[in-house]
């Protein structure tokens, strides 16, 4: 994992990217940099991760880490816990939410809550609910002030990123260069 942070580092570099210069891979008073310490964040969370479909989104983490002077430790330790708490559909469906405030992509602009057909896939459905309630309670997606409580009553065109925590996340993961492959099936559930 940290050869293949090194070699976004080194792209990066390649495409005209500055390294950090603030000291943050300096050893301080306690013998430890804070990036170092980060970096083994990132390294050990990627270790214990068993989707890996999320492993390039950590590693992009740990380029961020390295090239980006506003990703202190605390910042940066915040976004390893959450991206460990998320599931790779968490993560696909914050590149959507993040994707549609950029450009609106027609998403469900209603709740699910009293909904009599059934949707294209059900099972699906009730699991990105279920996520959407998760990525709100952890304070990293708000749901627009949804008329109510719960998982059906998520509308999402109103879906936001926080500006804190989940604009972070999706901007240092790269979740805004997920492919489109990946968010092509939640897309068309998401605009029933």
């Amino acid at each position: 994992t940290l050869g293949g942070i090194i070699a976004l580092v080194t792209d990066s570099q390649r495409r005209g990217e500055q390294p950090r210069t603030d000291n943050f891979f300096t050893a301080g008073p306690e013998g430890r940099a804070e990036g170092e310490e980060v970096i083994e964040g990132i390294i050990q969370a990627a270790k214990d991760e068993y989707e890996e479909r999320k492993l390039p989104y950590l590693m992009n983490l740990g380029k961020e880490v390295f090239l980006k002077e506003e990703l202190s430790r605390t910042m940066a330790v915040q976004l390893v816990h959450l991206a460990e708490a998320l599931s790779y559909q968490e993560f696909i469906l914050l590149s959507i939410i993040g994707a549609n405030e950029q450009q609106p992509l027609g998403l469900r602009n209603r709740t699910y809550s009293g909904e009599k057909r059934p949707f294209s896939n059900q099972s699906l459905m009730v699991s990105v609910l279920q996520d959407f309630n998760h990525l709100k309670s952890l304070g990293v997606v708000t749901d627009g002030d949804a008329p109510g409580y719960g998982p059906a009553e998520f509308v999402p065109s109103n879906m936001k990123l926080v500006g804190g925590p989940g604009k972070r996340l999706a901007l240092h993961l790269g979740l805004y260069n997920m492919p489109e492959e990946e968010r092509s099936p939640y897309l068309t559930l998401l605009r029933e």
